[in-house]
């Protein structure tokens, strides 16, 4: 496992903010609590979720060329978005 991707997302204010508390309608304990190296798995929370993708996205691992098909992904998206839109 990938401790910096862990350390990336150890209490994590953000994640908090930004992420679990929008979701308080869907769990009311939305309010995680990072315990050393996990957050912790209370009742009615996203503990769990959490630290099961933490753990997923510690463990994949990166193509040697991620930046192989940027080019494309590019031009795909100066065909098909429109721009305008989100210009000022």
């Amino acid at each position: 496992m990938n401790a910096l991707v862990v350390n990336f997302f150890a209490n994590s204010e953000s994640i908090l903010d930004y992420v679990l508390k929008p979701l308080e309608h869907i769990r009311s304990n939305w309010d995680v609590i990072w315990d050393c190296d996990k957050y912790l798995e209370e009742e009615n929370s996203f503990g769990a979720e959490l630290n099961a993708l933490i753990n997923e996205i510690a463990e994949t691992k990166a193509p040697d060329n991620y930046h192989k098909y940027e080019d494309k992904v590019a031009f795909f998206q100066s065909k098909t978005w429109d721009f305008r839109r989100f210009s000022s």
